[in-house]
């Protein structure tokens, strides 16, 4: 669904921050945080927790607010591509190896399960960031990850599909109502993508139990 607005109380915010901050402190290595945001969102989604975490973290983190993703509307594998980049690339910057996190907000949850892949197992010889770079946190806030069926709702089942049918969410509305035929890339070519996400034995999977820990949270309302 349309990522809204992101809220977190300054007493979440403070305590997630104090967290990482720990886990750098234990460390003489970076701990590099990526926050990203959902669907039709925008770094600035994420300023209000951006701060917090630069606060909290009295300098043992760096945070990126990753800028690629876009609006995302372009598929959630083109945007989990671009994202893997940016990563790629503030890590190159800030050094040979670390820790890495990653928080996200809505879309932006599935679109950093697409840029674990693509940092697992890099199309270039090259060898993975993951194993150059500590996964420590993957952090999903009010993620669609069973995509946008209102399980139970016939009428608003059959809205929401031909919703996405008509590409009022472009491409990652159809992913997000398994309405896609894959990305064609590989593994996946006749797979819908949420699920080649979930394939046990893929890439996906296997990058996200490197993480230390995952953690799905979900709203109550207003999502």
């Amino acid at each position: 669904s349309p990522s809204r607005p992101m809220v977190l109380t300054p007493t979440t915010s403070f305590r997630l921050a104090r967290g990482l901050a720990s886990t750098a402190a234990g460390s003489s290595r970076p701990h590099l945080v990526v926050l990203l945001h959902g669907l039709h969102g925008e770094p600035s989604d994420m300023a209000f927790l951006h701060r917090r975490l630069l606060q909290g973290g009295h300098g043992r983190l760096h945070v990126l607010s990753a800028a690629t993703a876009g609006d995302q509307t372009d598929g959630i594998d083109a945007a989990g591509l671009r994202v893997a980049r940016e990563i790629e690339a503030a890590c190159d910057a800030i050094g040979p190896s670390g820790s890495l996190s990653i928080v996200a907000h809505s879309n932006g949850g599935l679109v950093g399960r697409w840029a674990l892949g693509e940092l697992l197992e890099p199309a270039t010889e090259a060898r993975g960031l993951l194993d150059r770079w500590r996964p420590q946190l993957f952090l999903t806030l009010a993620s669609p990850h069973l995509g946008v069926f209102p399980f139970g709702l016939f009428w608003s089942e059959r809205l929401v599909r031909r919703v996405a049918s008509l590409g009022y969410f472009g491409t990652a509305g159809r992913q997000l109502a398994l309405l896609d035929s894959g990305s064609g890339n590989g593994e996946t070519a006749a797979t819908p993508l949420l699920l080649a996400l979930a394939e046990p034995r893929g890439r996906y999977v296997r990058a996200l139990r490197r993480f230390e820990r995952r953690v799905a949270v979900a709203n109550r309302t207003n999502e």
